[in-house]
This record gives structure tokens, C-alpha cells and sequence, in this order.
């Protein structure tokens, strides 16, 4: 094996979540280009290290960097909703936390940054300033041989995909309004719910339950994909649908318009405060499904391309190895 083909990451992937869905994919093809991929207890000296978004072992990351190990610091979104949602005091403080050990990271070992999107970069500059470090923008992918259109010349579903689907104070009572508002079209929700008993105070959403990594590709047909993620990073459900050929519609926070651009989908105006979670204007959202309903042969089309031209998985993969390889 050479020498200069091995890899360190902090962490094997996570089960769930994107994060773990991005390490799983890029390790696989990495594997697959003969890379060697070690964690720290493997005691194994990498060639460089990617810590995607945070991690608490700075030792190693310290030990790596004095005997020359180059660090490529992959980073997403910082931990907000704490600061606006009601939880327990240890959780605002681990979340604050883990912001700070990121910045960390980012300030003092990385040799080079890779921002999701362009609002990820500008949001950290904001909060933790400017640094001289090398960085890249490079967006999330998935393997398009894997996420591709089933999907019919009519939309009869309204698709919503979360980890948790009540994060968001507002997302059962947006999706209940579009189930209303579109009775010819079911309304299935993917994810785990923190408040099981909410179910029942809605009975014209078809909760699905959370789906295995492997089978995710799956529930992307036939339908319009709503994202309610409130200031994304770079959320790995929109460029899955776009892939798969199902236009997005969403708020226009965070990162969505810059990965929708003008053919993927709809980013409306939310509509008051998203930093705050103010409820947002549902007849926005009502609007920007109206826009889809009534093109929807162009934008299935549009949506698919666009992941074609931006969102595969070997090019988010020679990026990474290009960068990696410096």
C-alpha cells in the first residue's frame, strides 16, 4: 500500500443522519481508488485527516499536525435551534460547545476548509470571523446511478424527509396546510417524531416512519418534495430529490436557493424571521407548489439535470481527492 493513499478520520460514519451518509460515500469510493482509510485507534499515521464537521479528539488532531499530517476540515452549519427552542439546559450547553471545539478546528488545526455552500462560509466569518486558511465550496452529491427518476408526467404525492420531523415548531402544521390545500395529493412524512402523540393531532399526513440509509432512494417518485429545514447547510434530502428527479420546494434559508438555482425547484420568501422561528407564511409555500404543479414535465426534467451537471458523487469525489492529495 502507499503510503501517501492513507486517509484518517476522527470517527468511523455516523448511523444516521447526513454527515454518516456523506463519510460512508466518500470512503467507499476512496476504497475503491485504493485509499487506506484508518481512524485513531487504529494507530495508524495518516497521510492527511478529514474531520467532517466536529469532533472532541484535538489531541490526536494535535499529535497528527506536529508530526506533519495535513488536515482538511470539512464544515457544515453551526448549532442554533438551542438558542431559540426550549430544552434542557445541558443540551444548550453541549451544543454551545460543540460550536466552539469546531471553531477550534477550524481556527487552529485545519489546513484547508471545505464549506458546504456559500451561506456555510459566510455564516462562520460572521460568527467566528475571517482566517487565512485555503478553503474550497464544495456541496454535497450522491451516486446518480442510485438516485434517479421513477417518476410519472404527474405528481401524487407531497414527499417530506427529516431525522426529526418536529424540530421545527412549524413543520406538522405546514404539512397538514398542504395536505388540505392539495386533497389529491398524499402527503407522506418520513422521519421519527420527538412527541409520538402528535400523530393523532394530525390525520391527514401518512406518517411513514424513519427508512433505512439503504433504502432512502426509494421514496423519491412521483411527487413534489417539500424542505423544511430552516438556514441548511447543504441538505443532502434536496440534492437526493433533484437527483431523483423531484423538483424541491421550500423557504428560501440557508442554503436551498443556492443549490435549486432556477430550475430545481422553488425557494419562496418565508415570510417573517426564520432565525427566530417565527411562523412563516404558508400561502408562500402553497405558491411555490402552484409554479411546480403547473410545468411539472420541465421541472422533473430540470431537477435531474441540474444533479447531473453538480450533484454526482465522482465528481464531489475528485474534488475531495484533488484537495486531499495537496
Amino acid at each position: 500500500m502507499n503510503k501517501n493513499n492513507i486517509i484518517g478520520f476522527p470517527h468511523p460514519p455516523q448511523k444516521h443522519g447526513g454527515p454518516g451518509s456523506f463519510q460512508i460515500r466518500l470512503e467507499r469510493v476512496l476504497s475503491e481508488e485504493g485509499w487506506q482509510v484508518v481512524y485513531p485507534e487504529d494507530e495508524i499515521k495518516p497521510d492527511v485527516i478529514l474531520v467532517v464537521g466536529g469532533t472532541k479528539k484535538h489531541k490526536w488532531l494535535k499529535k497528527c499536525k506536529k508530526n506533519g499530517v495535513k488536515i482538511v476540515h470539512r464544515l457544515d452549519g453551526m448549532n442554533w435551534l438551542h438558542r431559540v427552542k426550549k430544552m434542557p439546559l445541558k443540551q444548550k450547553l453541549l451544543c454551545e460547545v460543540r460550536n466552539k471545539l469546531t471553531a477550534r478546528i477550524r481556527r487552529k488545526y485545519a489546513d484547508h476548509i471545505i464549506y458546504q455552500s456559500q451561506f456555510v462560509k459566510d455564516w462562520w466569518e460572521k460568527v467566528e470571523g475571517t482566517i487565512d486558511t485555503e478553503y474550497s465550496i464544495i456541496s454535497n452529491a450522491v451516486d446518480l446511478n442510485v438516485f434517479k427518476p421513477e417518476t410519472g408526467s404527474k405528481p401524487n404525492k407531497i414527499i417530506c424527509v427529516e431525522g426529526t420531523i418536529d424540530y421545527s415548531p412549524f413543520a406538522l402544521e405546514t404539512l397538514s396546510y398542504l395536505a388540505e390545500v392539495y386533497p389529491f395529493m398524499s402527503v407522506e412524512v418520513y422521519g421519527s417524531l420527538e412527541n409520538k402523540s402528535l400523530k393523532e393531532n394530525y390525520p391527514g399526513l401518512n406518517f411513514k416512519g424513519s427508512v433505512e440509509r439503504e433504502d432512502i432512494h426509494k421514496v423519491y417518485n412521483n411527487g413534489i418534495y417539500i424542505s423544511l429545514d430552516i438556514n441548511a447547510a447543504c441538505p443532502n434530502t434536496v440534492i437526493e430529490s433533484l437527483a431523483s428527479g423531484i423538483p424541491v420546494v421550500g423557504y428560501d434559508t440557508g442554503a436551498l436557493k443556492e443549490l435549486i438555482g432556477d430550475t430545481g425547484g422553488v425557494a419562496v420568501d418565508f415570510g417573517s424571521d426564520p432565525w427566530k422561528l417565527k411562523m412563516p407564511k404558508l400561502e408562500n409555500l402553497k405558491s411555490g407548489v402552484d409554479v411546480i404543479l403547473k410545468d411539472y414535465s420541465f421541472y422533473i426534467q430540470a431537477a435531474r439535470k441540474l444533479a447531473l451537471d453538480k450533484y454526482s458523487i465522482e465528481k464531489l469525489t475528485e474534488k475531495y481527492i484533488s484537495i486531499l492529495k495537496q
